[in-house]
C-alpha cells in the first residue's frame, strides 16, 4: 500500500538525517485503502494519531490536496484536532511553493521542503 510506498522511498530517513529529527513517525488521516470505502476511518484511527501527536512536537502535513467531500471533512476534524493540540504544524512544500503535498507527488519525489502549515 501507501504506507509501504512511503517506507520503501527513505522518507523516515530523509526527515531524520535532512532535517534533524530523532523520530519519524507515519500515520494516516484515514484507516481505509480505498477512498471510495464506506468506512474511511474509525475511532482507532483517532486513537493512534492522538498517541502520536502526545509524543511529538512538531506534525508534518502531508496528506495532499483532497476533493472527495467526506475526505474534506476529515481532514477539517484532523486539522482541528492538531491546531487544538498546540503543536507546531509544518508541511511539504515542492520548489513551486505548493502546499501540503504528498510524499508521492511527482513534483517532490527527488526534493522537498517543509514549511510552516497556515
Amino acid at each position: 500500500g501507501i504506507r509501504d510506498l512511503v517506507r520503501s522511498r527513505g522518507l523516515g530517513d530523509v526527515y531524520k538525517r535532512q532535517l534533524g529529527y530523532g523520530v519519524f513517525y507515519a500515520v494516516n488521516l484515514c484507516s481505509a485503502i480505498d477512498s471510495k470505502a464506506e468506512q474511511l476511518y474509525d475511532k482507532d484511527t483517532d486513537i493512534i494519531i492522538k498517541k502520536y501527536l502526545k509524543s511529538v512536537n512538531e506534525v508534518i502535513i502531508a496528506w495532499g490536496t483532497l476533493t472527495n467531500k467526506t475526505l474534506k471533512k476529515r481532514e477539517e476534524y484532523v486539522l482541528d484536532m492538531l491546531h487544538k493540540s498546540n503543536k507546531k504544524l509544518f508541511c511539504v512544500t515542492d520548489n513551486l511553493g505548493h502546499m501540503n503535498v504528498h510524499p508521492l507527488t511527482p513534483s517532490v519525489r527527488k526534493d522537498f521542503y517543509i514549511a510552516e502549515f497556515k
